[in-house]
Parts: structure tokens; C-alpha cells; sequence
């Protein structure tokens, strides 16, 4: 997508890995974290003039010459298009990709008068123990790293969904 819209917006949900941010800085794009959903992934894309949007639930979004929609084997399509116009085998291009820790959505109860200040607390706690915290609006904790001087990485994934 970047090769044919350079700079091009991509959306994506909060659960995605940090490679795919990553990933789409390296190849020239914009990354635009957001909300975890069908709705409010579709109208992001919209908003943001995204060419391409997705979620870490596999639904994958495009726009070309239409709304957007989110259809399978237009996906598929679209993956066998891009490993056609390459010179290796799939699993070669597999391994060629960063590889991250990534833990389930772990949903715990919370009346809804009190999450935000629970989500504020964790937050806070991380912080002190030097974590960086990434969160697009409205505040969402979702992707903690901690700052270590070998550069190694661990992170932790938190997410908020409202009900």
C-alpha cells in the first residue's frame, strides 16, 4: 500500500503489535493507533483519509475506490498480489519479521464509575517503575515499555474497552 500511497495514513487498533507501527514508519507511512472496534476503526480511516486500516482481530480495511470494506478474500487477494512481486517464499518473508510478546485482552470487572480512575492508577504505578506509556485519546493505557539502557524490550498490553 505505501509503494502505491507513500505517506499514506494507516489505521490500527491498540491491540496491534508495536512491529506494525514500527513497521509502517520504516516504509514511510503514518501510524495512527486507535480504539480497539469494527466502528471506530472504519470511521478513523475515514477521518484520517486512511488508505488502510485493520485490527489485530484480522479484520483489515481498505478503501480503494469505494467506502471501505473489510472482506476476506479481498485481503487474501491482496497478500497473494504482494508475494507474487517478490522473489522469496513466504515463509521467508515470514521471517523477516520482527517478532513480539504479545498476551491475550484479559476483560476484568469494574464498575463503569470507577475504571478510569483504576486505568490512571496502573498508569501512574508503571510510570514510577519506568515505563513509557503510549496512549492515543481518550485515555487508554495500551502498550507499556520499559526504558532499559541495553535497549532490550519488555512490554506490557493494556487495554479499555467501554461498553
Amino acid at each position: 500500500m505505501l509503494k502505491k500511497k507513500p505517506k499514506s495514513k494507516i489505521v490500527f487498533d491498540v491491540k496491534c503489535s508495536q512491529a506494525l507501527e514500527e513497521d509502517i514508519r520504516a516504509h514511510g507511512g503514518v501510524p495512527i493507533m486507535w480504539k480497539t472496534g469494527h466502528s471506530w476503526i472504519k470511521e478513523k480511516m475515514h477521518k484520517a483519509n486512511a488508505p488502510l486500516a485493520g485490527e489485530m482481530s484480522g479484520h483489515v480495511f481498505y478503501r480503494e475506490g469505494y467506502y471501505g470494506f473489510d472482506d476476506a478474500t479481498f485481503a487474501a487477494l491482496k497478500m497473494l498480489e504482494y508475494c507474487s512481486a517478490q522473489n522469496k517464499k513466504l515463509s521467508e518473508l515470514i521471517k523477516t519479521t520482527p517478532y513480539y510478546i504479545s498476551t491475550p485482552t484479559i476483560h476484568l470487572p469494574c464498575p463503569d464509575d470507577k475504571k478510569y480512575g483504576v486505568i490512571k492508577k496502573v498508569t501512574r504505578e508503571f510510570k514510577k517503575e519506568g515505563y513509557e506509556v503510549k496512549a492515543p485519546p481518550p485515555i487508554r493505557p495500551n502498550r507499556l515499555k520499559k526504558r532499559q539502557e541495553d535497549e532490550s524490550r519488555q512490554t506490557v498490553g493494556l487495554s479499555h474497552r467501554a461498553h
